[in-house]
């Protein structure tokens, strides 16, 4: 084969390969023209034929001539129109579906954000309502009312007018009948779409932000789950910006006090009463307390608690107990509870400790460490694995009291008996006669046949005459009878 020939035909084959790959390029910008035209499917067609074609004859000039038999490239002619009617036959039988895909999708888009729009407008419509219908107010509801969702009359309308209604243009847009599965879809979406907002609007209304959770569980199954937690997030935030717009003016008003405060001091005339009052009740900050005083604030503490520890103190004669008592009062989380009270219920407790060591307090000591071990065991009860606990058990089962409870009340009788009491056998009596009125019932609970019988007493042998000779003798001695 000539050598110039071969070359020839190499260099056709990568001319027409070359034509044929731009070819191929500017017909898939037509198709994508076509598919972005926006036109019904016949005519997106029609116009990607006509306009593939034109691309045809406009790659294949310069290798045909009609006025030259004998074109420079008439040897890339025949296969580049091979090879463009075998690619527009391709093209052009896959483009219908293409199209029809296309339209599907634009007129899908078009429909889910005329929903989505339509639906967020109608979801701001959600109210709150009773049970019985009648409209929920929150400004009067107790802690356990608990509001129901609803459409407002106006966006219920939106929804559900047959004439231009959301649901209407539904299955005008989506035949129901005749595409049953996309109009159920589109509805499923803007029901989604509707109680999502109304999520939203509830999140963001102050006064019904904290019944976000009485809305979330009655849609459940028609909030988008995506946006759950972001409801929460907001209605979270919408909770506390009443506070923290309080918190900045208090912020404002702690600064201006402050300022006052130390403008008296460096005049000399300080509102102590103003001061503490301005502590008290949290319109001066701590710190800006101590920057005008020099010492640490210390709230008032509560009258009632107080009081109460005042009398505790006093009806504890154990030194361990009392210490127990002095960290629970000088305790971080009870700083604001006892506050300067703190100061006479320590000074209390160290008065207490030392009234322990006199012979009243010495004997009430002794008094409540009998009283401890009186119910450390059962009296009486000698059968082994029979005590306290089995005790307890069964009186639990009976609603009686247990050896704990027993016990405390004996020191409650025992403190109530004794208040003022410092004679030591009065102390002891009143200890004796505590325990015995707050024995366990052993016979309620089921005991009393474990129960030891009381030995009884020796019998008591009359004096013989020889008996009473010695005693009239011994007293004679003594001087007791003449």
């Amino acid at each position: 084969m000539d050598i110039s020939l071969k070359q020839q035909a190499q260099a056709n084959a990568v001319d027409t390969m070359k034509r044929m790959g731009q070819f191929q390029a500017d017909v898939g910008q037509a198709k994508v023209a076509a598919l972005n035209s926006g036109q019904q499917i016949p005519d997106m067609i029609s116009n990607f034929q006509k306009a593939s074609n034109a691309l045809a004859q406009q790659h294949l000039t310069g290798t045909t001539d009609p006025a030259n038999p004998n074109p420079p490239n008439r040897a890339v002619a025949r296969n580049l129109q091979l090879a463009m009617a075998q690619h527009l036959a391709e093209q052009f039988g896959s483009f219908p579906t293409e199209a029809a895909e296309r339209v599907h999708q634009d007129n899908d888009f078009r429909m889910q954000s005329e929903i989505r729009m339509a639906s967020a407008t109608i979801g701001q419509g959600i109210q709150a309502f009773n049970a019985d219908g009648t409209p929920f107010d929150p400004s009067t509801a107790g802690p356990n009312d608990h509001p129901v969702f609803h459409l407002g009359a106006d966006a219920n309308s939106a929804l559900n007018n047959p004439h231009g209604g959301l649901v209407a243009l539904i299955d005008k847009g989506v035949d129901p009948t005749a595409r049953p599965i996309e109009n159920q879809y589109y509805h499923q979406l803007a029901a989604r779409t509707i109680f999502t907002e109304g999520a939203r609007a509830v999140a963001v209304n102050p006064a019904l932000a904290p019944y976000l959770g009485d809305y979330l569980k009655q849609y459940a199954t028609s909030i988008d789950p995506a946006q759950e937690a972001t409801s929460i997030a907001t209605a979270t935030a919408t909770m506390r910006r009443p506070k923290e717009m309080m918190d900045v003016a208090n912020g404002n008003l702690d600064a201006s006090l402050t300022q006052k405060y130390l403008q008296q001091v460096h005049e000399g005339n300080l509102d102590t009463a103003g001061l503490e009052n301005a502590a008290t009740h949290r319109l001066i900050s701590p710190e800006h307390y101590q920057q005008i005083t020099g010492y640490a604030f210390m709230p008032p503490g509560n009258p009632g608690a107080i009081a109460a520890m005042q009398k505790q103190i006093a009806a504890t004669n154990d030194e361990n107990d009392l210490e127990t008592l002095r960290g629970t009062i000088n305790g971080p989380m009870n700083a604001e509870l006892y506050g300067k009270g703190a100061i006479p219920l320590n000074a209390a407790i160290e008065n207490q400790k030392r009234q322990l060591t006199t012979v009243e307090g010495q004997q009430r000591r002794l008094d409540n460490d009998q009283i401890k071990r009186a119910f450390q065991s059962l009296p009486g009860v000698t059968a082994v694995g029979i005590g306290p606990d089995f005790y307890n058990r069964l009186a639990a089962i009976k609603g009686l009291p247990t050896m704990n409870d027993l016990r405390t009340n004996t020191i409650n009788d025992y403190n109530a008996l004794t208040y003022g009491v410092s004679d030591p056998a009065k102390l002891r009596a009143s200890r004796v006669k505590a325990i015995q009125d707050n024995q366990p019932d052993l016979e309620a609970v089921g005991l009393g046949k474990y129960v030891k019988p009381a030995t009884p007493p020796p019998p008591i042998r009359p004096l013989s005459a020889d008996d009473a000779r010695r005693v009239i003798r011994l007293a004679r001695e003594k001087g007791y009878i003449p």
